[in-house]
This record gives structure tokens, C-alpha cells and sequence, in this order.
């Protein structure tokens, strides 16, 4: 009798399990949280190195706080398939998960709640209980864009704007898709009166002569913030700075994006919109005309610049050796900090390029702070030193992950420069403050509705290609040349060129310490 008591009672969690591991594939479903296993058994260690399952984790961070019921994932619940909360939701450090299909793919929809400590916490609970069940991973979300690539103003000589190129200016909605990330908080910064003062040993991306000429102009708005001694690790830890892994994911999300066009047969046509058929509406139009007319610093040249941006209503992809997420939990805004964050981004890609060893078709490397674009949020680095340490610490295989972020507003207001003193300063009254509050929700919503558009091109790309539960996915352990033959029968599917194993995709300190996977490439 009482063992068919025990049986009853447990019969509905089972159930609840079974249904789990069904819609996470049999198969594939690496590890499930209970009494009877353990995160480090070596059991399991053994059960993670398999490949990965077949359903794409999106996490987004904010749950509609910003602007009142309106989320970050509110436009993919509206054109997908709604399949229920996720039954294991209640084990997860997070605000919500539930399971949606988009264009016949499996998706775990999941908000984490805003910041990197939320983010990191709630995709670790996620790991704990699904493992590789989890096939990879898109960060989508919003962030404070720099309004042109390499900034506005010539930081080598604060004499000048720089020159205006129309293809440098970066718009509302605008996309970085990247899987290159920094924490904008690992540095040093000094009280502004201290550069004056500072020894000259110390050099990063901020050197002696930076600091020195922040001295010199501390009232400008020309030179990067006083701040150096990014990304050390002695200073900082270990995985706490920069983070990046194979752009393969990356490069399908930024592919599907820009070739995907509107299909005769949608069936959700009236729900959300492809990122081709997105076009920049006229109150963010406005909105950024009046940035520029206000950015009365700039030459003339800049406003035709501006102009001709302007008329092709529609935002962009930046490639992702053009820009990269700056973490922090600063909400930062100034011309000074937006030179910083740049600094450190150019830095991150020079690095991710050269330990990666990716073949590019460019010649102007090494990048620098002229030459990047930054996109400041507040989670990247969060969630993705979550993975780093999973796969050194725990021997999860290598996730592919990507991070998408569109442009909500800018990192600066717009300049204003003083001849005669030579200062430059921002004017942080080119807006009242009821059109400030506007700006912030037009801009908010559109930024999400773009950044959608482009998660939704990728998943109908994915639909049109031929077998698409067993297309693979793109592997975080590969170099960036894809062999387009593709045997379904094999289980090495994508024939991608792979890096030697001791190179993994950590952050450069700690290569000798990866985690030594198999060669199975999903």
C-alpha cells in the first residue's frame, strides 16, 4: 500500500518530465535536475560531451518595465506558436520561459530579468536542467548606440569633427549581430584632476598621453573619459572582462537577415515583419533630423552625411567586426564614454580575430577606436561567462551563441563646439522633457520590432531550407569557412573546418585551461 501511494503522488511530476524530455528530443536531452543525479557526476560530465539537442534558447532581459507591458520578446510571442509555460519554469532563476514555435522551430522563449547578474543566473538554471538538450543561443535585446561608427568628433585633433561619411552614421533600430562582448566596468578610472599626475607606465587603449590631454581639457567633450587598465585579468579575475567564440552563428543570423524577403505564403504576414520589410517610421525619422539639427558643432557636411543616411528608411546590420556590446551596469551617456567604450571594443575584436584565427577580407586591422561602432547594454557579459565557465568547469560542449541588439537611442546628445576655447560640449536640452519620455518609447518599441525582425528572417530561413530539423547548427568550436556540402547521414553534418582543440574559444588568459571536447560537430 504504501508503495502505490509513492507512485500516485509521483505519477504527475513524471508526466511533467516526460514531457520535457519529449519536446527536448529523447534523444538529445543531456540532463534532468533530481534527487538521484548531480551536476558533476562523472556521469553526466561523460552524457554532456554528446551533441547538441534541437532547441534555439532565446533569452531577452527585460519583461516590460521600461515602458510599461511592452517586452523585449512581446513581438516573437505575437508571430509564434504559443505551446505553454516551459514545466520546469519553476526551477529557473528567471522571470519567465515558455516554449513557442517559430517557422517549425523548437524555441524556449525566456525572460531573464534586466542586468548581467539576472541574465547570468537565470541561463545557468537553464544549463543545470537541460544541458545540450539546448541546440544554441541568442541573446535579442536593445542598447544605447554610438551615432556613428568611430564617433563624431576627431579625437587625434579636438580642432574637428571628423570627416562625415554617410556609411558611418548609425540609426534607430539599427542591429549588431556579434559574439564578441566586453565589460565596460573592467578599468580604472581617475578623479579628473589626477591625470595631471598619473605615473606614465601605465598603457591601454587610455595611455599616458590620453590622460594627459584629459588634463589638459577637462571641461571638453573631445577625449575619452580618464580611465585605463582595461580587461586585466590580475586585477579584474578571471572570465570577468572579455568574452567571444566562433562568428559562425553570427554570420547565418547577419545572412538569413539581409537575403530573407517577403514570402507570398506567410501565414504570419500580419503578425510581425521580416527584417526586409522593416522601414524606420516617421516619428523616430523626426526624432533623429533633430539630433543632427541640434548637433550644431558638426559641419555642413555632416547634415548632407546625415541626410543622405536618412533617405533609405531603413536600419542596417552592422558587420560584427564593426561593433560589439559594451557590458555595464553604468547608464553611462557622454561623447567621453562613448570614446572609452570604443577604445575597448577595438581591442576586443583585435583580440577575438587573432585567437580565433579568422580569415577576413579586410585590410584595416588593427582596428581602433575610429573605426567601431558601440552598442552599450547590460547583460552580454553576464550570460556569456556563464558559458565559458560551464564548459571549463562542468564539460558542457561548445554552445553557439549570438547576440543581437538594436539601437534604442544614442550615447551621446548632440555637440556643440566653442571656437574660441576650443571645447566641445553636448546639449542635453535638445530635447523637453516630455519629449524625452517620448523619445524613449518610440525608440524602445521600434528597437525591439527590428531586433525581432531579424530573429524571425533567421527562423524563416531555416524553414526554407530543405530537412530543417536536421539542418545543423552552426558550432562555436569551428573557424569561420563552412563547407556548403552537407551529408545528413553523417553525423560530423556541417564538414566545418575546425581550429586545433587546444585553441578554444576562452578568454585569451585561459586557453591552457579549456575544457578537451570530442570532434563531433553538430
Amino acid at each position: 500500500i504504501f508503495f502505490i501511494v509513492i507512485v500516485c503522488l509521483y505519477e504527475p511530476r513524471g508526466k511533467k518530465l516526460a514531457s520535457s524530455k519529449s519536446w527536448f528530443s529523447k534523444k538529445n536531452l543531456l540532463y534532468l535536475s533530481s534527487s538521484t543525479s548531480s551536476r558533476n557526476d562523472d556521469e553526466t560530465v561523460v552524457e554532456k560531451k554528446k551533441k547538441h539537442g534541437h532547441v534555439t534558447l532565446i533569452l531577452s532581459a527585460d519583461p516590460g518595465d521600461l515602458i510599461g507591458g511592452f517586452g523585449e520578446g512581446s513581438v516573437l510571442y505575437a508571430a509564434s506558436e504559443y505551446l505553454g509555460p516551459d514545466p520546469r519554469s519553476k526551477d529557473f532563476l528567471c522571470v519567465s520561459a515558455n516554449r513557442i514555435s517559430i517557422d517549425k522551430n523548437h524555441v524556449l522563449l525566456v525572460t531573464t530579468g534586466i542586468g548581467a547578474t539576472r541574465a547570468a543566473l537565470c541561463l545557468d538554471s537553464i544549463l543545470s536542467i537541460y544541458g545540450s538538450g539546448i541546440k544554441e543561443l541568442i541573446f535579442m535585446g536593445t542598447a544605447g548606440g554610438s551615432p556613428a561608427i568611430g564617433g563624431l568628433i576627431d579625437s587625434q585633433n579636438c580642432n574637428r569633427a571628423r570627416p562625415a561619411e554617410p556609411w558611418r552614421i548609425t540609426r534607430f533600430g539599427d542591429i549588431c549581430v556579434s559574439s564578441f562582448m566586453t565589460n565596460y566596468d573592467c578599468q580604472k578610472c581617475f578623479w579628473s584632476a589626477e591625470p595631471v599626475f598619473v605615473k606614465k607606465k601605465e598603457q591601454s587603449q587610455s595611455s599616458a598621453a590620453d590622460l594627459e590631454a584629459a588634463a589638459a581639457n577637462l571641461d571638453s567633450a573631445c577625449v575619452a573619459a580618464p580611465c585605463s587598465l582595461h580587461d586585466r585579468w590580475d586585477l579584474f579575475g578571471q572570465f570577468a572582462c572579455s568574452f567571444f567564440q566562433s562568428p559562425i552563428l553570427v554570420q547565418e543570423i547577419i545572412d538569413a537577415a539581409n537575403n530573407i524577403y517577403e514570402d507570398d505564403d506567410d501565414e504570419n504576414q500580419q503578425k510581425a515583419k521580416l527584417f526586409s520589410q522593416i522601414k524606420i517610421p516617421d516619428a523616430i525619422h523626426d526624432l533623429e533630423t533633430k539630433f543632427w539639427q541640434a548637433s550644431t558643432g558638426l559641419s555642413p557636411e555632416w547634415q548632407t552625411a546625415a541626410k543622405q543616411r536618412q533617405s533609405d528608411r531603413k536600419p542596417r546590420i552592422h558587420e560584427f567586426l564593426r561593433c560589439a556590446e559594451a557590458t555595464s551596469s553604468t547608464y553611462w551617456n557622454g561623447a567621453p564614454y562613448d570614446e572609452l567604450a570604443r577604445g575597448y571594443i577595438a581591442e576586443l575584436i583585435n583580440e577575438a580575430i587573432s585567437d580565433l584565427n579568422l580569415s577576413i577580407p579586410f585590410t584595416d586591422f588593427p582596428r581602433t577606436r575610429s573605426d567601431v561602432a558601440c552598442f552599450s547594454a547590460m547583460e552580454g557579459t553576464g550570460w556569456m561567462s556563464v558559458l565559458r565557465l560551464s564548459e571549463l568547469y562542468l564539460k558542457y560542449p561548445n554552445l553557439p551563441a549570438a547576440n543581437v541588439r538594436s539601437v534604442s537611442d544614442f550615447t551621446q546628445s548632440p555637440l556643440m563646439y566653442d571656437p574660441p576655447t576650443q571645447l566641445w560640449f553636448e546639449n542635453p536640452d535638445w530635447l523637453d522633457e516630455q519629449e524625452r519620455t517620448n523619445a524613449t518609447i518610440i525608440g524602445y518599441r521600434f528597437a525591439i520590432e527590428s531586433a525581432s525582425a531579424v530573429i524571425l528572417s533567421f527562423f524563416r530561413a531555416r524553414k526554407l531550407k530543405k530537412n530543417v530539423q536536421n539542418y545543423p547548427s552552426a558550432s562555436a568550436d569551428t573557424t569561420f569557412h563552412i563547407d556548403k556540402n552537407v551529408d545528413d547521414d553523417d553525423d560530423s553534418k556541417s564538414h566545418m573546418k575546425k581550429k586545433n582543440k587546444e585553441e578554444r574559444h576562452h578568454h585569451h588568459h585561459h586557453h591552457e585551461n579549456s575544457p578537451d571536447d570530442d570532434d563531433t560537430t553538430d
